[in-house]
């Protein structure tokens, strides 16, 4: 069996955990009111769900051109087990979580997936080394910005910054500026966490 079909259904497994994991972090996140990065967790969810169906898009093209069957759950215990390992694993914190999820898309983007894609060419199959080369690009995006957050999170500076900056309520998109988010919003009354900085190009 050639090695490009372990590869792919472990991806498949991996990409479908940081699906359920980010699902996970979003409801932390959101206890914890900050609001923004639980939306953020959960655009990225739904992220790893495309990557995942690509996976198994690959896999079933495999399984046409081979002639023979793929069974993906053959390998999912051993995918399961290798899967990359972060130093908590716990739903602790969002400031845990964030760290967490940096070490996993750090480590699919810089070590597996780039070996993946370079046995695929090896196996002649170069439009899935293509496509995975381009998941890893999402992938480093998603490091990138958790990276960002842990940083803010980390720093107490998600709500308060050290110039005036505008600060829009998602609920009902009352624009406050200011150094520090307001307690609650004085137009629709939400607390501190439904507010996002300003940021908008069209």
């Amino acid at each position: 069996m050639k090695k490009t079909i372990e590869n792919l259904t472990m991806a498949f497994v991996w990409e479908s955990q940081a699906r359920n994991r980010y699902d996970l972090y979003a409801k932390v996140a959101k206890k914890e009111w900050y609001v923004q990065i639980a939306n953020i967790f959960m655009e990225t969810a739904l992220q790893e769900k495309q990557h995942a169906k690509w996976f198994w898009n690959m896999l079933q093209e495999m399984k046409k051109e081979e002639w023979y069957d793929i069974d993906p759950a053959e390998n999912d215990g051993a995918s399961i087990i290798n899967v990359p390992t972060s130093t908590d694993s716990r739903f602790w914190d969002t400031l845990i979580n964030l760290k967490t999820a940096m070490e996993w898309e750090n480590e699919e983007y810089s070590k597996l997936y780039p070996e993946f894609a370079k046995t695929a060419e090896e196996e002649w199959y170069p439009q899935f080394a293509k496509r995975i080369r381009s998941i890893m690009v999402a992938e480093m995006h998603h490091e990138e910005r958790f990276k960002k957050l842990y940083e803010q999170v980390k720093a107490e500076t998600v709500f308060k910054k050290e110039e005036n900056i505008e600060r829009v309520c998602m609920e009902c998109g009352y624009v406050h500026r200011w150094k520090e988010a307001p307690d609650l919003c004085p137009s629709c009354d939400h607390p501190t966490g439904h507010y996002i900085r300003k940021c908008e190009e069209y």
